[in-house]
């Protein structure tokens, strides 16, 4: 495998354990929001996937090389999940 000199093996090698990892972490996530949506009520589901919503969007902002679409992604992310808390919140308080 070629690697650009620019940067030492090391990094390539950090950079690509760490990326695999949080796939695993992301895959592991999806997984048990599949299972806890399918026990959910209807409004819990939905804060549920608002809540994946912004986790995907985080990851998605995660795995780009740009710092602006990064930011682009990560907005709407933080956004996803700050409506998805709110939610939770007001669920928990009226149960």
């Amino acid at each position: 495998m070629n690697f650009p000199s620019s940067y030492p093996f090391w990094i390539w090698l950090y950079f690509g354990a760490f990326g695999s990892i949080s796939a695993i972490f992301f895959s592991m996530i999806a997984w048990s929001w599949f299972k806890s949506r399918s026990f959910a009520k209807e409004q819990l589901r939905s804060i549920l996937t608002w809540n994946m919503f912004g986790y995907m969007f985080l990851f998605i902002g995660k795995g780009t090389t740009s710092a602006v679409l990064s930011m682009f992604f990560s907005v709407p992310g933080w956004a996803c999940i700050f409506v998805g808390q709110r939610g939770l919140l007001k669920f928990i308080q009226h149960a």
